[in-house]
């Protein structure tokens, strides 16, 4: 989902900062001048343009109404306007009217007199959220970005079903081929949990061999100083690779152990994110579940570009 921030922009530099980092850190596209490039059309018809790229509206008004076009409009203005021509859903955030602010930043005027009308229309068309400051700004920006998205389900299932290729892109790209990160998008809930108890069997298993060759160190150990005839100080001027009792579990311990792990840890992920996924398909899906999903996503991503099984 992409949404175009519309605002001022001397006045509200650091705001529309707090805001942008609030958007990235949903995983939604920002669609905004600080990240256009270069282009021949004027600045105002690449906002039109863009607005037409975009899903959601999110207007920020403060005390200035902005640049002026040739008609007398403001560029804010005609922003809105063209985000309602296309049917844009309207996210519109206001300044409080005791919150403090430089004086250079409150229009007057003639110029006050149109942001009078431009707000009072937002506040007729609209419910809108007032904030006090960028902090304020962003924590309601966060709180009215995810409602949204909770209420209108915008990533079920059409989202997952894009973030599951983007995934098989990742792991298409991890090298080398036959150390990376497993995993079947398809698998359900219920067989990547059987893959977890295949997982702890192995385990077990392993565990018990441990234990057995670890009941049997000292008699070998003795066994071994028999056949060299050497005494317990002399074992230091072995090399590792001709002592048992150094890397007597060494595979196990560094490989074996590791790898499990690792792909233990993927398959939990994989769990919590199914079951995250088919919760926001019910009514008990709540705004912390969101969060939750977004982490949860990005954690399972960096297991997938950053892990590989030892070898």
């Amino acid at each position: 989902m992409k949404i175009f921030v519309s605002s001022t922009f001397e006045d509200l530099q650091i705001h529309r900062k707090k805001v942008f980092k609030v958007l990235e850190g949903l995983s939604h596209g920002i669609n905004a001048m600080e990240f256009w490039y270069a282009d021949p059309s004027n600045t105002l018809g690449k906002s039109l343009s863009q607005i037409e790229e975009s899903d959601v509206y999110l207007c920020i008004i403060a005390f200035r109404y902005g640049t002026l076009t040739d008609d007398g409009k403001s560029f804010t203005y005609k922003e809105y306007l063209h985000a309602k021509k296309n049917n844009l859903k309207c996210l519109i955030f206001i300044i409080s009217d005791d919150a403090t602010v430089f004086s250079k930043h409150i229009d007057k005027g003639e110029k006050a007199n149109k942001l009078y009308e431009f707000r009072t229309e937002l506040e007729k068309n609209h419910t809108c959220c007032y904030f006090d400051d960028a902090e304020d700004l962003a924590k309601k920006v966060k709180s009215s970005v995810i409602n949204y998205l909770i209420t209108n389900k915008i990533f079920v299932p059409k989202d997952i079903d894009n973030y599951n290729k983007n995934l098989l892109k990742i792991s298409e790209k991890v090298e080398p081929e036959d150390l990376k990160f497993e995993f079947d998008i398809n698998k359900t809930v219920l067989e990547l949990i059987d893959e977890v108890y295949s997982n702890l069997d192995w385990f077990e298993n392993a565990k018990e061999d441990l234990i057995k060759s670890n009941d049997l160190l000292y008699t070998d150990l003795q066994a071994f100083f028999d056949k060299l005839k050497i005494d317990e100080n002399v074992l230091s001027s072995i090399p590792y690779y001709e002592n048992p009792f150094v890397n007597r579990n060494w595979e196990l311990l560094n490989i074996g152990l590791n790898n499990f792990a690792i792909g233990l840890t993927g398959l939990i992920l994989q769990i919590q994110l199914k079951y995250l996924e088919l919760l926001s398909e019910t009514k008990y899906w709540k705004e912390e579940n969101f969060e939750q999903l977004i982490n949860i996503r990005k954690k399972f991503e960096n297991h997938i570009k950053n892990t590989l099984y030892y070898d």
